[in-house]
């Protein structure tokens, strides 16, 4: 599916998702890249969040927000640099909440009923 503009405004990651490593598919993926197994796992991951990620934002003038509540996904090599380069780290999650209206609402159109 395709969520640009306002099909998609905010993702939040909560961890990262590595596929689940006893399934039979996951085991002979390792397997089958043998001792460079441990890196495919790790990068399908991180491609799973950069794919969820890359949802957010799917023009020029498209926006939203990213929310990554794993600290294992800040500055991680294999995460992409376009928001990667711009991660803030509020202090909690008030902090969080005001950076959110924020920015939503200097970018949100005007509703009038």
């Amino acid at each position: 599916a395709d969520f640009k503009d306002d099909a998609a405004r905010c993702v939040v990651i909560v961890g990262v998702p590595y596929p689940p490593r006893f399934d039979a598919a996951t085991r002979l993926k390792i397997e089958h890249a043998g001792r460079d197994g441990e890196t495919w796992y790790k990068a399908e991951a991180y491609r799973n969040v950069n794919q969820a990620a890359g949802r957010l934002i799917r023009h020029s003038k498209d926006y939203g927000a990213l929310v990554l509540l794993d600290r294992a996904l800040h500055k991680h090599p294999m995460m992409s640099e376009w928001f990667a380069e711009r991660i803030e780290r509020p202090s909690g999650a008030t902090e969080l909440h005001h950076r959110l209206r924020s920015f939503f609402s200097a970018r949100a159109p005007l509703v009038i009923d």
